[in-house]
């Protein structure tokens, strides 16, 4: 038996959904079996045409053998992996069936095959009908959807924290307070505070909005982390705790380089929207503003790889004391345009202890610039022909950061805002152009006349 040689057709690679996976079915009495699984999320060519790189699992009758992370194009670290696995006693035993020139051999042919099985997953395609009836579901109105993610902007102590952390709780409990939202497990990760801070401040919000104050909501303390090294352990805690809504506070302390570096952006947004894979999940990243700036500090990559975009301002009552916190949505997809949202938030010495429903008109601060604009805009368009935003900012001496969200909120459509004074040439987005109108005032129909 010691000499017995055994023959062995080619190693048949396959997917199954999460990676690449061969079996070696062994002619023993036990019929013992090798498994080998390459993670898809780990299989990847290297930078230069040095070959796949990947994660190799094996395992013999369910259990894990030997494990490494290496290149499947180099003969030597295949050859150091099967000398590895045959140290294994296990694997000893059978040896006079299975030998280590066998195992040289599979995984000669794993190599060789992994990539071209693994794009096989990689990239798929489909005939997809189209559903004009399909909703757009949302967690918050208007604000987060389903699948998507959420950019929320504004320049430091401006309200971010306290609105990000009052939507959480509304989500978390399913109630509509302040926005109109639907139920789902969610989930706090702190980059910033320290975690008493953030203790005290929810038990703030839920009295504010008419909760228990001890009522808990999930947090993931990760401050002085990168997002890249806490990526792993948060998907666990997604899936773990069925997880629908996640809450980034904030981008800017990720750790993940410059924000202005587009590649920086293309790696902090797709790292956030790989926790969002399954549709029913959905994200808010916080982030600051430059000085001077009514956008989100750093590349435009953020604007475009996220579906709604909120700015938020805010200003104090001197009649009430209460700060009003305005979100304005300057960009989104799905969406039809909105108007502002306005929360007041009351505080005594123990922090917030009051939340409600607001309106600009309580906030003048918050009132008068946004309408200076807009009548700036009106008086610019009224003697002109189509005009892009940057030329509207041009024209009037202002950030055209400031022009695209009025021309938004205030764009004419026939179903979604017949009020609206801005029409809008569908174009690309760079590329649209807006010209004023003015207010059709309805007829009223003439009344019969009596004979």
């Amino acid at each position: 038996m010691e000499n017995e040689t055994h023959t062995y057709s080619t190693l048949n690679l396959s997917l199954n959904g999460k990676g690449v996976e061969a079996y070696r079915i062994l002619p023993t009495a036990n019929r013992d079996t090798f498994y080998f699984y390459a993670p898809s999320e780990d299989i990847r060519p290297s930078s230069g045409s040095t070959g796949v790189h990947g994660k190799l699992e094996l395992y013999l009758n369910n259990e894990l053998i030997q494990f490494d992370n290496f290149n499947f194009h180099k003969l030597a670290q295949r050859k150091t992996f099967a000398g590895e696995v045959f140290k294994d006693s296990a694997v000893q035993t059978i040896g006079s069936f299975y030998n280590r020139e066998n195992l040289t051999r599979d995984l000669t042919t794993f190599g060789f095959d992994v990539w071209d099985t693994h794009v096989q997953s990689d990239v798929t395609s489909e005939m997809v009908d189209g559903d004009p009836f399909l909703d757009v579901e949302q967690y918050i109105e208007g604000l987060v959807i389903k699948g998507g993610g959420t950019i929320m902007h504004a320049m430091p102590k401006k309200g971010k924290s306290y609105t990000s952390l009052a939507m959480a709780v509304s989500v978390d409990a399913g109630i509509g307070e302040l926005w109109n939202v639907q139920q789902t497990n969610t989930m706090y990760v702190n980059f910033e505070r320290p975690p008493d801070t953030l203790t005290r401040r929810l038990a703030g919000v839920n009295t504010a909005l008419g909760l228990a104050p001890s009522r808990p909501l999930r947090f993931m303390h990760v401050r002085h982390k990168r997002l890249v090294d806490i990526m792993d352990a948060l998907k666990w805690q997604i899936e773990t705790h069925n997880i629908g809504l996640i809450i980034i506070d904030s981008i800017s302390q990720c750790g993940m380089g410059s924000l202005i570096e587009d590649t920086t952006a293309l790696q902090i947004t797709k790292a956030l929207n790989s926790l969002i894979e399954k549709e029913n999940r959905a994200w808010i990243g916080i982030a600051h503003r430059g000085w001077g700036s009514d956008h989100v500090y750093g590349s435009v990559h953020f604007l475009g790889a996220c579906d709604v975009m909120a700015g938020i301002d805010s200003a104090h009552s001197d009649s009430t004391g209460e700060m009003g916190i305005q979100i304005t949505v300057d960009a989104q997809n799905d969406l039809p345009p909105s108007n502002p949202q306005v929360i007041a938030l009351g505080f005594d010495e123990m922090g917030v202890k009051a939340m409600r429903k607001a309106s600009l008109q309580e906030f003048p601060d918050l009132m008068n610039e946004e309408q200076e604009v807009k009548d700036r805009i009106v008086d610019f368009l009224k003697s002109k022909n189509f005009k892009k935003p940057k030329e509207i900012a041009a024209g009037l001496g202002i950030k055209g950061d400031t022009v695209r969200p009025i021309l938004n909120r205030f764009k004419y459509h026939p179903d979604e805002n017949p009020n609206g004074i801005f029409v809008e040439r569908d174009r690309k987005y760079q590329n649209r152009t807006y010209q004023f109108q003015e207010k059709q005032e309805k007829k009223q129909p003439e009344k019969e006349k009596a004979w």
